[in-house]
């Protein structure tokens, strides 16, 4: 039988990449603080006027929802708001709205801010 010689301990560095070895012992900077821009008014105040853009198709529950929209076209704000109730449950309008504007298939006019 053989006897194995003991293998000394290596003197070299750890392999890796060196990325790996070079950040041991160094904490990241914090991220900067990006500046979020202004929220954008899309309309959306007590006594705006629903206006129909373009008549698009939707699906689903955009679509359920677009068809009330459709329904109070020349309407205000809070008409919208009081028969969507049927489709949104509890959820706010506001954001629906908000959607359908930035989509282009309406538009807010008028109201009188509080």
């Amino acid at each position: 039988m053989a006897i194995r010689k003991k293998e000394k301990p290596s003197t070299t560095p750890p392999t890796g990449s060196s990325k790996t070895v070079a950040k041991r012992g160094k904490k990241p900077a914090p991220p900067e603080k990006k500046v979020r821009a202004a929220k954008q008014n899309y309309g959306y105040i007590p006594g705006a006027e629903i206006s129909i853009e373009a008549e698009k198709n939707y699906r689903a529950r955009r679509g359920q929802v677009y068809a009330v929209l459709v329904a109070c076209d020349g309407k205000k704000v809070e008409d919208f708001a009081k028969k969507a109730v049927k489709v949104l449950g509890k959820e706010s309008p506001r954001g629906w709205v908000q959607f359908f504007v930035r989509d282009g298939a309406c538009s807010l006019s008028g109201g009188a801010e509080a």
